[in-house]
């Protein structure tokens, strides 16, 4: 079930605000303000909702009283999931809506707090919530834009001693969205039918004028790497190969996450006469393969 019904910038869009929202919260020892994200156009304003009363509700007030009509509104708060007294998580609840829809979207992530548990984390998948009626007059769905800037992505295989890692290189300026990649590529060649010839070693850059926020995009590159090596099919590889995942990460030259050190491009020479060759055709079948794979599958569902 598409939740988005094929409306992707409207699905890039809320998917972000629960990324910001997990990370405003992992560093905090209280609960977030509530926010909105407006959208009208390329343009987006980021409104806090200052308020005691239901944070949805107040926003619904303030667009009411807008005259600009916004394209796409994006509403987050801190609150609580669960079915009991007993069952309660406190959770990010992400709500998203589009001019051109008559229903948005609702999203919710049960966190730890850190206050409470010492470090902040994310208990399990993003939960869908359901399809809340649309805040927005719509308009004719004839004039909507759910078009999305596709990420540029290239992966390159290079061999070292007889084993493959790889290096990948993402260009997209949403954090959220760099990311997903990094998850589908550790994915797919960690599950795939030649992991057993990986060293589990991988890089992944992004050019640095990018990414507007340095300290976001490292939280998305730390939660995914920490998420990623912790779930099953990781956990499986490591102990079927008895090798470690290792992962770096650089935003242009500067080196955001290192786990191990780079090989020189003398050594690579030495221990792979034929690794530009093989880097070059590996380039061009990685990046045909993973872009047709994102255009195929929602990014939130590997969630």
């Amino acid at each position: 079930m598409d939740i988005f019904k094929g409306n992707r910038r409207l699905e890039e869009h809320t998917i972000h605000a629960v990324d910001w929202a997990c990370y405003l919260r992992h560093n905090s020892d209280g609960p977030i303000s509530p926010f909105m994200f407006v959208y009208h156009n390329n343009e987006k304003r980021i409104n806090v909702l200052m308020t005691d009363q239901n944070p949805f509700e107040y926003a619904e007030e303030l667009l009411a009283k807008s005259e600009k009509p916004y394209h796409q509104v994006i509403i987050g708060c801190e609150g609580f999931l669960g079915s009991n007294e007993e069952d309660k998580h406190d959770a990010i609840i992400v709500q998203g809506f589009d001019i051109a829809q008559e229903e948005g979207v609702s999203l919710g992530q049960m966190i730890k707090p850190k206050e409470k548990f010492g470090r902040f984390s994310k208990l399990g998948k993003v939960n869908f919530l359901g399809n809340p009626p649309s805040i927005l007059n719509k308009s004719d769905p004839s004039t909507a834009n759910f078009s999305i800037e596709e990420a540029g992505f290239t992966a390159m295989k290079l061999t070292f001693d007889g084993l493959n890692q790889y290096m990948v290189f993402i260009t997209h300026e949403n954090p959220s969205v760099v990311g997903n990649h990094m998850r589908r590529l550790l994915r797919s060649k960690l599950n795939s039918e030649e992991s057993d010839q990986l060293n589990g070693r991988f890089e992944f850059s992004v050019p640095p004028e990018t990414i507007q926020d340095k300290s976001f995009f490292t939280y998305i590159a730390q939660s995914v790497i920490e998420e990623e090596k912790a779930a099953d099919y990781a956990q499986n590889w490591m102990d079927q190969n008895r090798r470690s995942i290792e992962i770096n990460v650089s935003l242009g030259d500067e080196m955001i996450i290192q786990a191990f050190e780079k090989e020189t491009n003398t050594k690579e020479k030495q221990r792979s006469p034929n690794n530009d060759v093989e880097s070059t055709k590996e380039h061009l079948e990685a990046s045909t393969e993973e872009n047709a794979a994102n255009k195929k599958k929602p990014w939130w569902k590997i969630w």
